[in-house]
């Protein structure tokens, strides 16, 4: 496993800033394994090498029913990425603390040349990036009808 990490926000980061994005909890900072999932939840995408050998791993369900470990003298866990999830298509490293380490800004050329194919934003319409996960994991989950939702 990569020990590099992707993290988006709107605000300038350089160094460990929990509740810095849009989706952070409290005292909770989130990286991503995919660089395009990161620039979903802002426009400065930071990138820091973090080992994670030996850190907890929870699963999707774990997360979303707010299970979280202890994690003792770790920096934090990783919440494993889904196949068939658009918003855990990858590992989710969740910050707990300090990693002890600064980040570096990717410029756009850095974040095209990184581009792994997955969606940069929530699709809006047919024939974005992952529109057809996007509808099926998001919008309506497995079982739902998303005939009416494709029109446009």
């Amino acid at each position: 496993m990569s020990d590099l990490w992707f993290h988006g926000s709107d605000k300038q980061i350089k160094r460990y800033c929990p509740e810095s994005g849009s989706s952070d909890g409290p005292g909770l900072m989130f990286f991503s394994a995919s660089c395009n999932v990161a620039c979903r939840y802002g426009s400065r995408v930071v990138t820091a090498s973090i080992p994670v050998e030996g850190l907890q791993r929870i699963s999707v369900e774990d997360w979303l029913m707010n299970e979280m470990p202890d994690c003792g003298d770790d920096v934090g866990f990783i919440v494993t990425g889904e196949l068939g999830s658009f918003d855990f298509p990858v590992d989710t490293l969740v910050l707990t603390r300090d990693p002890g380490c600064s980040f570096a800004l990717l410029g756009a050329d850095e974040v095209m040349r990184l581009d792994d194919g997955r969606a940069y934003e929530e699709p809006t319409r047919p024939g974005d990036r992952e529109w057809s996960l996007f509808l099926e994991d998001i919008l309506c989950g497995e079982a739902g009808d998303v005939s009416g939702l494709c029109q446009a």
